[in-house]
C-alpha cells in the first residue's frame, strides 16, 4: 500500500476510487440500508443530492440523499455496526454513519473495538491495508508541501 502506514494512519473511504473501479457507490450505499429504507426507497440508481449544514462549522455540504438517509437512519439501529459482519464491511459502515471522518487503526479499535468484535489496531490495519483495497477503504493520500 502507498507507502508505510502504521496504526496512526488516517483511512478514509476514497470516494475516488470507485469511480476509478467503475462501481457504483450508490448501489453499494443501498446494500448497506435497512430493510425498512431499502423498502421505501427502491430506485437507489436516482439519488438526489441535498444540502446539509454541518452543526459545528455552519458550512453547507452537498450529500447524496442515500447516504443521509443511511446516517440518519440505518446507522442508528443497535445491530447496523456489530461483531457478526466481516471487519471490512463493520468499518466501511463506520465510515459510512460517520460521514467519511477520518479515523485511523488505533481510533477504529479504541472507539468501536467491542462492536466490530477486533480490539488490536495492528490486525484492524493489516485487514484494511494488505493487498486488496476493501470498498475504497484507503490510507489518506498525504498532502503535498506547497
Amino acid at each position: 500500500m502507498m507507502g508505510l502506514v502504521n496504526v496512526n494512519t488516517k483511512l478514509h473511504i476514497d470516494l475516488e476510487w470507485w469511480e476509478k473501479e467503475g462501481k457504483d457507490f450508490n448501489y453499494f450505499l443501498y446494500q448497506e440500508m435497512c430493510p425498512e429504507c431499502k423498502e421505501r426507497i427502491k430506485d437507489f440508481d436516482k439519488a438526489i443530492y441535498i444540502d446539509w449544514i454541518d452543526p459545528e462549522t455552519a458550512e453547507v455540504k452537498r450529500l447524496n440523499g442515500l447516504w443521509e438517509t443511511l446516517i440518519t437512519c440505518c446507522s442508528q439501529k443497535p445491530d447496523y455496526i456489530n461483531p457478526e459482519l466481516p471487519i471490512t464491511k463493520a468499518v466501511f459502515r463506520i465510515f459510512l454513519a460517520n460521514r467519511n471522518e477520518p479515523l485511523s487503526a488505533a481510533e477504529l479499535a479504541e472507539r468501536y473495538g467491542d462492536k466490530i468484535g477486533v480490539a488490536d489496531p495492528h490486525r484492524i490495519l493489516r485487514i484494511l491495508t494488505a493487498g486488496k483495497v476493501y470498498n475504497g477503504i484507503k490510507p489518506i493520500k498525504p498532502s503535498k508541501p506547497s
